[in-house]
């Protein structure tokens, strides 16, 4: 088994050198951070491309995932999310994962992985039309990723989003066509929404693309 470590903990550090760090501790892969300050790709061109491209040679460090949850580039942690009630920044999110599709295959990941629809708004009790949006923006997000090669991992993070545990991720892939849509498997997630990620492995074990911890603080 190798491990591997986010840049995501690395924010007051450039990209070069969370990658330098990440290695010199002992890691043998890395979680991109698609964001600000690392690599965001509107802000992340060929030049920087190449320059990550050579550190992770150097190091002899592999990425694992390119993390395009967070979107502090242009608000914060979540939003702009899949379940936005204004279309256009339901598109923003749909845009940026098509460009972090992109980014993936150019700097060598195998996948990315996104935010879970949310949150969802004070007093909304109905969530059937907001799991429409979800489908609809990640279902066309997975075809670019079919043409790309390149997997969509659900970041099941944290209660109060609109998938929040096992069930709800089971029942939402039954609507997504696509082999590309896997799951981000946060075992510190399904242990703060009291589920046994032990027994979920089993319950979950197609869908499982990339085993994690917390990776961050």
């Amino acid at each position: 088994m190798k491990l591997a470590f986010s840049t995501n903990a690395f924010k007051k550090y450039t990209l070069q050198d969370s990658i330098r760090k990440i290695s010199t501790i002992g890691y043998e892969g890395v979680e991109l951070l698609a964001d600000i300050p690392h690599a965001y790709p509107p802000m992340f061109g060929k030049e920087q491309i190449g320059l990550a491209i050579n550190t992770l040679s150097e190091y002899k460090i592999q990425v694992s995932n390119l993390n395009a949850f967070t979107l502090y580039a242009i608000t914060d942690v979540d939003c702009p999310s899949w379940i936005e009630n204004d279309k256009s920044l339901r598109e923003l999110r749909i845009q940026h994962t098509i460009n972090c599709i992109e980014l993936a295959q150019k700097i060598g990941s195998r996948n990315i992985s996104t935010e879970p629809g949310g949150p969802i708004e004070p007093g909304v009790t109905d969530t059937v039309g907001l799991r429409k949006l979800f489908i609809d923006g990640l279902n066309k997000a997975a075809a670019i990723a079919e043409k790309k090669n390149i997997k969509i991992l659900i970041d099941l993070t944290e209660p109060n989003l609109l998938l929040e545990n096992s069930s709800d991720f089971l029942d939402f892939m039954e609507n997504i066509d696509s082999d590309y849509v896997k799951l981000n498997f946060d075992i510190g997630h399904f242990y703060c929404v009291k589920e046994d990620p032990a027994k979920l492995v089993y319950r979950l074990v197609d869908y499982i693309e990339l085993p994690f911890s917390r990776h961050c603080c």
